[in-house]
């Protein structure tokens, strides 16, 4: 089925660093998968903040009509993030791999056998225990694609709003399958196996995170074999305390992020 993707993964592949001769291969790639249904653009302040630390930065999008299973949608994502990988790292250059939330939690999926490294913000990894999230987890899906942009309220009160943080990133479509896996992570949390992922991994929480609560990552990153675990707001002396989507586009976060890659990597310091 991988195969039958990768042409999908490739149109979609966007370079985002290197001068006019194209990405250069002696920095390292960082591929960032956007989340499903989610649009690119919420993206941009990540992407840049990589470019500027030395990493030739490039995007990956799902695309939501690609056909996948309605059974191990989350394996089948995580096997095409992995040929998308190998397909920016055929100079045997270095390759981590960066997401957020959901694409986060399929990043850590991917990441065995696959990645150097691997950033994951506000990843889903354990049920969060709210009741919005559990309501979200109930809605029916039907065939095709759902609509993330389209309004949904829960006791009038928008429903992106309360779990992604203001301001809203741009939503889109989201393939069925894949709505169907967010749903049963929310009730019973990702099929991850911690010992799987031996590479470093960094893992930043939002202290108003409603999509992955704070103590609902803390936990499980603390069984991955390598894993820093960053708690983001003001007990730390940071500015605010951020939602989910405010991890994408922090300076504190970029930067404390931007630092561990360097470090782990050998990179040294900018």
């Amino acid at each position: 089925m991988v195969m039958g993707l990768l042409p999908l993964v490739l149109l979609t592949l966007s370079a985002t660093a290197g001068a006019a001769g194209g990405p250069c291969a002696r920095r390292p790639a960082a591929l960032v998968v956007v989340t499903p249904g989610m649009g690119r653009s919420a993206f941009d302040p990540l992407v840049e903040a990589l470019r500027s630390a030395g990493f030739d930065a490039w995007t990956a999008e799902f695309p939501p009509g690609a056909p996948l299973p309605e059974e191990g949608a989350d394996h089948e994502a995580g096997a095409w993030i992995r040929a998308a990988l190998g397909a920016i790292r055929r100079d045997d250059r270095r390759g981590i791999l960066v997401g957020h939330g959901p694409g986060a939690t399929l990043a850590l999926l991917a990441a065995p056998g696959a990645a150097e490294a691997v950033v994951a913000l506000g990843p889903l990894l354990g049920p969060p225990d709210t009741e919005v999230a559990r309501y979200l987890a109930t809605l029916p899906v039907g065939a095709g694609s759902v609509d993330l942009a389209a309004p949904l309220a829960w006791h009038g009160h928008d429903v992106a709003s309360l779990l992604l943080g203001e301001p809203m990133p741009p939503l889109g479509p989201l393939s069925a399958p894949l709505a169907r896996t967010w749903q049963r992570w929310i009730l019973e949390g990702p099929p991850l196996d911690p010992a799987a992922v031996t590479c470093p991994v960094w893992i930043a929480a939002g202290a108003r995170d409603r999509l992955a609560p704070v103590e609902t990552v803390r936990g499980p990153a603390g069984r991955l074999p390598d894993a820093t675990f960053v708690r983001f707001g003001r007990l730390r002396f940071d500015r605010r305390d951020p939602g989910s989507g405010a991890l994408l586009r922090e300076r504190a976060v970029l930067r404390v992020m931007t630092r561990w890659l360097r470090r782990t990597l050998g990179l040294g310091a900018l």
